[in-house]
């Protein structure tokens, strides 16, 4: 055995025992795979007068493209995670760490050499990372709606082309099938949405909008849904007409439904789509979307509490700032308007009380704070007020 049989002999088992896939392309772009190593599943390769770019996700092709021309253009390495699609499923892809680099040869020519290896692990711990980092901001929203609208923006376009989180009235039971016939007893209003650009815009729903058969049964079951659409696009059957109608304009190729569940109680229905032919989501999608809306139930339940107080306070605040009565002789017109329209509730009062056929006592006052205590405690302040002035 020779020497150059010798080393071809080391090089072929050094391309068996890596890691990863070893492959070449020629300065003509054709592709040799050199080892075939390192994946946990098959990758798609192009036949016919397919190209190699075809086998990356739709949403992934165009900056990696850029990525390569770059690479190419100025013969510097590559190294990129891109969503590659994999073999037997047009709509399946998995993440690739691709390192590539350039070998020019005595005439001048770029031979490119680099490996592909599995990364769809460090691409979702990566992910789950950053969106639970975004969700961070959830517990300082001011209500529900903020709440909800921070935790859409979270997922679009990172793993969705749309978001819609629809709070569900009263809240659910698991197992509560009250229900007749399939029409929702507690409507369900959407709260806010998140959408990639160039999606069509939400359609206002009207006040007895009711979610289609599927995503009741999330709502009841507490359990994630994945529906895949066929080729043709969402069916009417099993989805609202509204949501079905958006969804065809959409282009929509899939939907996850996923409960947000408090207590026990499901609360919330976050409606997540893959629109404009791109490959729906897939378990994996299923598992890490689930893993971050259900994230947003302690958040949730805090501000779920604090409104609740919020709204008992602002309740109790309306209640003592009804219209001025009718007093003969006399007109009183009376207006509030908050410093503050974040807080909206205060200690602040106004009455007025006729003393006697000549007199009227007017109080106007305000008790520091904007919470329930504060409300309260004008309450009584403007009680005491009052019962002074009739005595």
């Amino acid at each position: 055995m020779d020497e150059d049989e010798r080393l071809l002999l080391r090089y072929r088992a050094l391309m068996s025992a890596v890691p990863q896939s070893v492959w070449a392309m020629s300065a003509d772009g054709l592709v040799t795979l050199l080892a075939g190593g390192g994946m946990a599943e098959r990758l798609w390769r192009p036949g016919g007068g397919a190209s190699w770019l075809d086998a990356v996700h739709p949403k992934d092709r165009g900056w990696f493209q850029r990525a390569w021309h770059r690479a190419l253009r100025q013969r510097s390495p590559l190294d990129e995670i891109v969503r590659v699609r994999l073999a037997g499923d047009h709509v399946r892809f998995r993440h690739v760490k691709i390192i590539a680099a350039p070998v020019p040869d005595a005439d001048g020519a770029v031979e490119w050499v680099g490996t592909a290896s599995d990364a769809e692990e460090h691409w979702r711990t990566r992910v789950r990372e950053k969106l639970l980092a975004r969700m961070a901001a959830v517990p300082a929203a001011h209500d529900l709606s903020e709440a909800f609208l921070t935790t859409a923006a979270a997922v679009v376009p990172e793993l969705a082309d749309a978001v819609a989180v629809f709070r569900v009235r009263g809240g659910v039971e698991a197992g509560d099938w009250a229900w007749p016939s399939g029409a929702m007893a507690t409507t369900a209003s959407p709260e806010r949405v998140g959408l990639a650009p160039g999606l069509p815009p939400l359609p206002p729903l009207e006040d007895d909008f009711l979610l289609g058969p599927v995503a009741q049964q999330a709502i009841s079951s507490q359990q994630a849904r994945l529906v895949v659409f066929p080729p043709e696009g969402p069916p009417s059957k099993g989805l609202s007409e509204a949501s079905a109608r958006w969804l065809r304009k959409a282009r929509a190729t899939g939907v996850a439904l996923l409960p947000v569940v408090v207590d026990g109680r499901t609360v919330a229905l976050a409606a997540v789509a893959t629109c404009r032919g791109n490959p729906p989501p897939d378990e994996a999608d299923l598992h890490l979307l689930r893993d971050v809306f259900q994230q947003m139930s302690g958040p949730l339940r805090r501000t779920m509490e604090l409104q609740s107080i919020r709204d008992r306070a602002l309740a109790l605040q309306q209640s003592f700032l009804t219209p001025p009565q009718t007093l003969d002789g006399l007109t009183i017109t009376a207006l509030y308007h908050p410093a503050d329209s974040a807080a909206e509730i205060g200690g602040d009062w106004y009455d007025a009380v006729r003393l006697s056929e000549d007199a009227l006592a007017l109080s106007i006052g305000d008790i520091a704070g904007h919470d329930l205590d504060a409300a309260t405690a004008m309450g009584r302040v403007n009680s005491l007020l009052r019962g002074l002035a009739y005595d």
